[in-house]
């Protein structure tokens, strides 16, 4: 299992919502609320984030993406990554998880940090600089979460077993 979805597959989806603004599953919810998330609880939450920033990126990518929403901004869809991820950030993982997740949450933030200069490429009408900077990010994102898969191969096999 790949924790980071291609492109091509999130331009296929059929999520019915975008990214941060579709309601947490009801595992995530769980991850959430609990002092200490179960393993496919938390699965959730590792697959529900990275799908969300997947989907989010996009709309700051105009070559490689979508374009906003009617009443978006790149502001509005850098708060809602930053949202997702907090989410993310304050669920306590499973036991024996706690160092995976604050790599994770690690990899997301870099992640995240990478995007303004994008944001405002766009706001300026730079296409090119915008796409390039979600591209080279997201690829960056990608070689983060292989790297994971790596360096935690067991909790890979725990997060498939709930997936």
């Amino acid at each position: 299992m790949s924790l980071s979805p291609s492109a091509p597959a999130l331009h296929t989806s059929t999520a019915a919502q975008r990214f941060a603004a579709a309601p947490l599953s009801r595992t995530a919810a769980a991850a959430i609320a609990s002092p200490r998330s179960s393993d496919c609880d938390y699965a959730g939450v590792v697959v529900g984030t990275i799908i969300g920033l997947g989907f989010g990126v996009l709309s700051l990518d105009p070559i490689g993406g979508l374009p906003l929403s009617p009443g978006e901004t790149t502001q509005s869809v850098l708060d809602q990554l930053r949202q997702l991820v907090a989410m993310a950030k304050a669920v306590t993982p499973p036991a024996g998880l706690e160092s995976f997740h604050a790599d994770l949450i690690a990899a997301y933030e870099t992640f995240l940090n990478a995007l303004p200069p994008a944001a405002a490429a766009l706001n300026a009408g730079d296409s090119q600089t915008a796409h390039d900077i979600v591209d080279a990010a997201s690829k960056a994102l990608d070689g983060a979460t292989n790297d994971l898969q790596q360096k935690y191969p067991d909790v890979t096999l725990q997060i498939d077993a709930c997936t």
